[in-house]
């Protein structure tokens, strides 16, 4: 994995985090924090963080996997046999 490669998202995954906190504080600005239209908003907000966190450790063990030779105490697997 290169360098490079795993700079590809990161300004569309920054623009997408900046616009939902912008859009976040205009509702709560216009209508407050104590309604069902914010609770939602926060709630995916919170929900696509998790996703993004889930895929990071997700690259991170892929990229270990394949770039860094495995010990026998250590084995990372996702589903697949790994084959010695």
């Amino acid at each position: 994995m290169s360098c490079h490669r795993s700079h590809r998202g990161k300004p569309a995954r920054l623009t997408a985090v900046v616009g939902r906190e912008v859009l976040g504080g205009r509702h709560a600005d216009l209508y407050g924090t104590r309604n069902f239209g914010y609770a939602a908003f926060v709630t995916l907000e919170e929900f696509f963080e998790m996703v993004g966190i889930i895929a990071f450790v997700f690259a991170l063990l892929s990229y270990l996997r394949s770039e860094v030779h495995p010990s026998p105490s250590v084995t990372v697997s996702f589903g697949r046999r790994m084959t010695k």
